[in-house]
């Protein structure tokens, strides 16, 4: 009979954090933290401040208490620099970037695969008669990843021509959604 891998637990090494975890590591929050924090000084290298303060932002949001009835991938803030793109071809190229920050928000491999299965899902259901389309789920990287999918599909002449509208029941996620 073989034994399985024995694993030496300790706690995060994060300092102040009791999180349990393998001998050495960080927490999942933590290791999401840190993740963010690199990212985030690559956009201070580069004087991204639209990419600093998302970076800001899902940092305070990771560390927050968790409240059970809140969704955390639920945003709770306007980005405060606004910009108006003349085309989604702008938009997606001039916010790609940031679909490693939003991602940080996810707890795990898996959950960032899913974004892109249902990012490209939905890309494919866009038909040549399709001249608007209507989402509920909008909270930054599964836009990005839509249209970044559509654009591969169809083109962005084809995509230039679309009319994206972003719904949701709480208006401070229409107000974010706005500020995009």
């Amino acid at each position: 009979m073989s034994q399985g891998i024995q694993v030496d637990y300790g706690k995060c090494i994060q300092e102040g954090c009791g999180n349990p975890k393998k001998q050495g590591y960080y927490c999942g929050v933590h290791k999401r933290k840190d993740e963010l924090r690199v990212i985030r000084d690559n956009f201070i290298r580069v004087g991204d401040e639209l990419g600093v303060e998302i970076c800001t932002r899902i940092s305070n949001k990771l560390l927050a208490k968790k409240d059970k009835k809140q969704n955390n991938l639920q945003p709770n803030f306007v980005l405060t620099r606004q910009k108006q793109y003349a085309t989604l071809s702008q938009f997606l190229d001039n916010n790609f970037q940031y679909v490693s920050a939003f991602h940080c928000l996810l707890s795990n491999n898996a959950k960032r695969i899913d974004q892109h299965v249902r990012a490209q899902k939905l890309a494919d259901s866009v038909t040549d008669d399709i001249k608007k389309i209507y989402l509920m789920d909008g909270h930054g990287a599964i836009v990005l990843l839509f249209l970044h999918y559509v654009r591969r599909k169809i083109g962005s002449e084809r995509m230039n021509n679309l009319e994206i509208h972003i719904l949701d029941l709480n208006q401070a996620v229409n107000d974010y959604h706005k500020s995009f």
